[in-house]
């Protein structure tokens, strides 16, 4: 119940910051004067908590690892100082209360940022080579980010060119993903749950109509269209890749937009910062980190908003306008985000009530066109609660754990409400905060419905571009706090255990050498699929306790796929789905389920009849040597669902 409360209240807040990103700038400069004086504390609180957290829990690399930044940030403090007032000058002279008030600020943005490696906040020993390499990089970027950046400014070809390189290199090497590492059942799983809705549109099933898509139609549509044949993984790499650099990109074309001249070796800092907050942090750093085994943390799902945003941050509202349309289109979440980002961008610039019909007019012509669309192809009407399915009942939804990295969260809001709040003097520079700022506001509605402390790592692109906004504030204690502090985004990395690297020796490019492993994450299914007869012909819809969609699979039966949540919707909107799906299949197949799924052999009764049925007991666990328990049945759609049956019927 407390843990609900919470996360209501985080909600109310949330929305607060959004209606004051909302307020004429100049008429809320009381309330960000309030905002700075109340900086201090607030950073001194949050930190006390986490490092109490640290040690209540025995994290003593954390401990560590805070202490290392400290004692960086206040030589790195130490010689700047000396370096501007040059080394004749008495000590009294260097401005004793800001460097005193910027070790405390640092101290707490390093601790802040710690809270990243929420896999590390348990009982840890302060090992040295993590340690070493913490230390390494953190003294490393600070020194990139101390370059003056007086002398003329460079091209960003070099710096974008190599990030480009890069993530493309990182991207498309799969040897990290082996038989042996965790992350290779979260490429299956999440892989599946974009390839499956796909496949169900390539069977025929209507979208919106016979089945919900719980990633939108976007996603479904692109995959779908890049299926070659039956193959949908090939396709589905390439989509993957292009759209996360795509939206990498973005991110970093913003990031090195400033305001203030940088010098290159600055720009080689942020470029490192963007990327690791791009590729390494947005993946499951506690297992290994690469943002390819999630396609839904990056370009798939933010990569519309992103460039709405980014339209809106170089001062392009039209073509925004036009990108407008498709991200409406692309899913749900999307749409909610994207007219969120222009809304409260365009506001400034034409006045809320000008822009609220902008917004809405876009948002309501898109539906509308979509709608007559989709009943002029499929000749059915759009059924509204398949198309919310997903945003209704959120796959996994988890309570806001306050002693995590959700306190860096509220921090970089309050720094954005800080950007907002009070502008600087250049107007191009405060649309670019806004734009920023609000594309954070908007990413974060996606945390809120599965607070899992690694949601807030899948944001770290947005966290970043706000930080770096606040380092384009040159010269204020803040902006060198919060440079020390994205800094210190890419030192955290070295707190993971690295279970599985993105640079495994075993470099391999070829998408179907990993997925030839998929078979041997569910063993019991394998051996289970090797004795069902005709699978060929009927296709088996397996659904064993890792979510795995075998790769020969390309059968489509049935709505009911092992990559889709099904479990968080109604039975009886299962069961419609089901029912609409074998009429206008009418096809027979398998389907494998094990103990704990089995209601949802109940809801496939509503629309298919069981001819043959079979329990299975599965190898003893190495863990527990418990064993599962399997039901496999063949299904012939029921008479008076469907009254043909396409193809061969279960075996009788």
């Amino acid at each position: 119940m407390v843990a609900v409360y919470f996360k209501f209240v985080c909600i109310l807040l949330y929305g607060g910051f959004g209606c004051a990103c909302l307020y004429p700038a100049h008429s809320a400069r009381r309330l960000a004067g309030w905002l700075s004086g109340c900086a201090d504390l607030a950073s001194v609180i949050a930190a006390a908590i986490l490092l109490f957290g640290f040690v209540i829990t025995g994290s003593h690399l954390l401990l560590a690892a805070a202490g290392i930044g400290t004692i960086i940030l206040a030589v790195r403090q130490r010689i700047l100082a000396t370096h501007r007032h040059g080394p004749d000058t008495p000590d009294h002279d260097v401005s004793k209360p800001d460097q005193g008030r910027l070790v405390v600020w640092g101290t707490a943005a390093v601790v802040l940022v710690l809270s990243l490696a929420w896999w590390r906040m348990e009982p840890s020993a302060a090992e040295p080579l993590p340690l070493a390499a913490f230390a390494i990089v953190l003294g490393g970027l600070a020194v990139g980010f101390a370059d003056p950046g007086t002398h003329c400014g460079h091209s960003m070809r070099i710096p974008i060119s190599a990030f480009a390189v890069a993530g493309f290199l990182l991207l498309i090497d799969l040897g990290g993903y082996r038989p042996d590492t965790p992350i290779l059942s979260l490429l299956a799983h999440h892989w599946g749950a974009f390839i499956g809705p796909a496949l169900h549109l390539r069977a025929g099933l209507v979208p919106f109509y016979d089945v919900p898509l719980q990633y939108g139609l976007g996603p479904t549509l692109v995959i779908a269209a890049a299926c070659g044949g039956s193959d949908c993984w090939t396709g589905s790499e390439c989509v993957i890749v292009v759209m996360n650099l795509a939206n990498g990109l973005l991110i970093l074309r913003m990031v090195l937009t400033t305001a203030v001249v940088r010098g290159r070796l600055w720009q080689y800092a942020a470029t490192i910062v963007v990327f690791a907050a791009v590729f390494l942090w947005t993946g499951i750093p506690a297992n290994g980190s690469s943002v390819l085994a999630t396609p839904s943390v990056g370009g798939l799902r933010f990569l519309p908003v992103t460039l709405v945003a980014f339209l809106l941050f170089l001062g392009c509202p039209g073509a925004a306008v036009v990108a407008l349309i498709p991200a409406v289109l692309w899913s749900p979440e999307s749409a909610a985000m994207a007219v969120t980002v222009f809304g409260l961008c365009e506001t400034v610039r034409i006045g809320f009530r000008r822009s609220l019909l902008r917004g809405a007019g876009v948002l309501v012509g898109s539906y509308a066109g979509l709608v007559l669309l989709h009943r002029a192809i499929f000749d059915v009407w759009i059924d509204p609660l398949a198309f919310a399915e997903y945003v209704l009942h959120v796959p996994g939804p988890l309570p806001i754990n306050p002693f995590s990295d959700t306190l860096l969260l509220i921090a970089v809001l309050a720094l954005g409400g800080w950007l907002v709040l009070r502008p600087g003097s250049d107007a191009v520079a405060s649309q670019r905060d806004r734009a920023a700022v609000c594309l954070l506001f908007a990413a974060t509605s996606y945390w809120f419905g599965r607070s899992h402390p690694n949601n807030i790592c899948n944001l770290a692109p947005f966290l970043v571009l706000v930080g770096f906004r606040v380092v384009d504030r040159a010269g204020s204690v803040l902006a060198d706090v919060v440079g020390f502090g994205l800094a210190t985004s890419v030192a955290a990395l070295a707190m993971s255990p690295w279970v599985s690297v993105p640079y495994d020796p075993r470099a391999t490019v070829d998408i179907h050498d990993v997925v030839a492993d998929f078979p041997g994450l569910e063993p019991d299914i394998e051996r289970i699929r090797g004795v069902i007869a005709n699978p060929h012909a009927l296709g088996i819809a397996d659904f064993g306790p890792a979510y795995v969609r075998h790769p020969a699979e390309t059968i489509v039966w049935t709505p009911m796929d092992p990559g889709s949540l099904w479990s968080y919707v109604p039975a009886e909107r299962r069961q419609i789905y089901i029912r609409r799906s074998s009429a206008r299949i009418r096809h027979s197949g398998w389907a494998i389920i094990d103990e704990e799924q089995h209601f949802l052999f109940d809801d496939l009764l509503a629309g298919y009849t069981v001819m043959e049925q079979h329990d299975f007991v599965g190898e003893p666990s190495p863990l527990d040597g418990s064993r599962q328990q399997y039901v496999v049945a063949c299904f012939d759609p029921r008479p008076d669902v469907a009254t043909l049956i396409v193809g061969p019927a279960c075996p009788r």
